[in-house]
């Protein structure tokens, strides 16, 4: 088994090398399990393996969300490290599977976490530089451009916005994430170009019920959980990474930093800055704010205790420092900044993170924080990202099949689940320690929209 031996030229620097070999061989041990995926199948799909008063297995070959594509991630970055070792053969056999199950039942959705914006990127980062899986990539790539005008009319006959339009899991946001990726492509340069003036015009004001309301109001009739219809019978504001206004804000600021602009672009991003700015207290944000704050000018809420990337501070203020960033203003880049210092000074039951997962675990926060901690030199602490790294790897379970377990609980239920996928499985657990000893910068992340 390769483990480092000797100080390398890491993209994260700061983190002993003791620290980074114990978290290399917990990866190695756990990739080791996942290898046949046929066994992982069979473990997400056994028979207690299903959440609290559900009914679905948390198992979807296609999905980067809960399948393959995850795990093909997983073992593209081990052979990225460790190209000598076969990890590429192993991210084939997986990829295989994922043909063999689109044959079988095909696909519905262009999204990144849910159809095939998620199969590309995975594959991409699989393909070597893009020198493998040509005639596939472009199936994939012709299918996503061929569909994103459904995506782009999701919800329209509303005033507002739906999420399922914009958002990072299933719209447009995610989709975009992957045409940037593989912006070499003209066509994939002129439909970004079409996402992003449509957040152009999502930022644009609206009139609702004579109330003059940003344009990423989100209608009670779009509000896809029972409980926001429930908790906000006039509609909401999300302020979440995964299904808010902070998604387009990345996609756009990380267009700009990229070189593609089109006309409004940068006045969206400003519009959008400054109304996370209003609603922030120290620091902190609203998982949604409703009509009537909004209208009233007060926020009423509690604000959400998980420091998540889904909702939560983290997600936010990483949102807020990549727009800040590309327009270099400042003022919200240290609004963002001080939002993580101050978190990571808080305790762990203050972070409040009980799943090792990335959307709402502590995965995700140790991403982000590495994320932040690279790009401000010196303004995090890393002891702080070690004290991190222990409380990731300390979710380890030697006597689970993947090593980890998504733990999701609410105020009446709580249960362990065994997951593969990037969002909420071992995948997204284990990508993340694998920065730690990355030479090269990893790019797996970009599909969260904090890179």
């Amino acid at each position: 088994m390769q483990l480092i031996t000797e100080k390398k030229s890491f993209w994260l620097q700061g983190i002993s090398i003791e620290k980074r070999n114990k978290a290399l061989k917990l990866v190695r041990d756990i990739a080791e399990q996942l290898k046949d995926p046929m066994y992982v199948e069979k473990i997400v799909m056994e028979p207690d393996n299903i959440p609290n008063g559900g009914t679905l297995h948390p198992w979807d070959p296609i999905t980067l969300s809960h399948g393959y594509p995850g795990t093909i991630m997983l073992f593209a970055e081990l052979d990225r490290q460790f190209p000598k070792e076969g990890w590429d053969l192993i991210a084939h056999s997986h990829l295989v599977e994922i043909q063999k199950a689109i044959e079988k039942q095909g696909v519905n959705s262009i999204s990144m976490f849910g159809g095939v914006s998620g199969i590309a990127y995975a594959t991409s980062y699989a393909s070597r530089n893009y020198e493998r899986y040509h005639i596939f990539l472009q199936k994939l790539n012709e299918f996503v451009l061929s569909q994103l005008h459904l995506v782009l009319n999701y919800g329209k006959e509303e005033c507002g916005v739906h999420p399922f339009m914009y958002d990072t899991i299933q719209g447009a946001t995610g989709v975009g994430r992957y045409l940037l990726q593989n912006i070499q492509l003209e066509s994939n340069l002129e439909a970004l170009k079409q996402i992003l003036n449509c957040f152009i015009n999502m930022s644009n004001d609206i009139e609702v019920n004579g109330e003059v309301l940003p344009g990423w109001y989100v209608p009670y009739t779009n509000q896809f959980l029972e409980t926001d219809k429930i908790l906000f019978p006039d509609g909401n504001f999300n302020c979440g990474h995964a299904h808010g206004m902070p998604g387009p804000l990345s996609l756009m600021a990380l267009a700009i930093e990229q070189g593609i602009e089109v006309p409004g672009q940068k006045q969206a991003i400003r519009k959008m800055i400054d109304w996370l700015i209003k609603w922030q207290d120290e620091g902190s944000w609203p998982a949604r704010l409703s009509f009537k704050e909004v209208v009233n000018d007060q926020s009423y809420h509690v604000y959400p205790k998980r420091k998540g990337w889904c909702y939560g501070n983290p997600g936010v203020a990483r949102a807020l420092y990549l727009a800040g960033r590309s327009l270099k203003d400042q003022k919200a880049m240290k609004i963002a900044l001080s939002s993580y210092q101050d978190t990571l000074l808080q305790s762990e039951e203050e972070w409040d993170l009980s799943s090792p997962t990335f959307c709402h675990g502590r995965a995700g926060l140790l991403q982000m924080s590495i994320r932040m901690a690279k790009d401000e030199d010196g303004e995090i602490s890393m002891q702080s990202i070690t004290k991190l790294i222990d409380y990731v790897m300390d979710a380890y379970d030697p006597q689970a099949p993947f090593g980890f377990k998504d733990l999701q609980s609410n105020e009446q239920t709580s249960n362990e689940l065994n997951k593969v996928g990037l969002l909420e499985g071992v995948s997204g657990v284990l990508l993340t320690l694998l920065s730690l000893s990355a030479v090269e910068e990893p790019w797996w992340d970009g599909v969260f929209l904090i890179s």
